[in-house]
């Protein structure tokens, strides 16, 4: 219940860390600002993270992904450890791993879950031999709020650091 408690508390200082950059626009919704104000907002957000010593982890993501669907902030804490993490480097393995990735559209694409399968929507990222990235707690690929855009600004970035909590789904014929 301790680290539970912990991890809220991780969600609503980092949102609110957020949501303050936000509020700096005359209309503080992040679809409705220009490019450059994004850009303004997330350098601004990255610079409070960092001089605040936030630990950005992938359960604060996926946290983050559940408290607040259709937000930018798990795509935007993504691309913040891509850019900030100086404790991992990423092996040969994930680089080639990395490389091999492609954003694709899911369109119609069936995964098996237990008592049947899903038909998810929206953008996940492909690989040519293991299949459909996901990370190890969600029920099916990878779709971030940020949707296509996310997934390219994580790939920008050189990608995951590694893939030691992801599955790679594969599509039931």
């Amino acid at each position: 219940m301790r680290n539970q408690t912990a991890e809220i508390n991780k969600v609503d200082m980092v949102s609110e860390l957020f949501v303050e950059e936000l509020y700096r626009f005359e209309n503080p919704y992040w679809i409705d600002l220009t490019a450059a104000q994004q850009k303004f907002a997330k350098e601004n957000f990255f610079a409070e993270l960092t001089k605040e010593s936030f630990e950005v982890d992938a359960a604060l993501i996926q946290a983050v992904e559940e408290e607040f669907s259709g937000s930018p902030l798990a795509s935007l804490l993504l691309e913040y450890i891509a850019l900030n993490d100086t404790k991992h480097e990423r092996t040969n393995d994930t680089k080639e791993i990395n490389a091999a990735l492609k954003i694709v559209k899911l369109s119609g694409q069936k995964f098996a879950v237990p008592g049947g399968y899903i038909v998810p929507t929206g953008y996940a990222l492909y690989h040519p031999v293991y299949g459909f990235f996901g990370f190890k707690d969600n029920v099916s690929p990878y779709r971030p709020a940020g949707g296509k855009k996310a997934l390219e600004s994580i790939m920008a970035e050189g990608g995951f650091l590694n893939f030691t909590d992801s599955v790679w789904w594969k599509v039931r014929e």
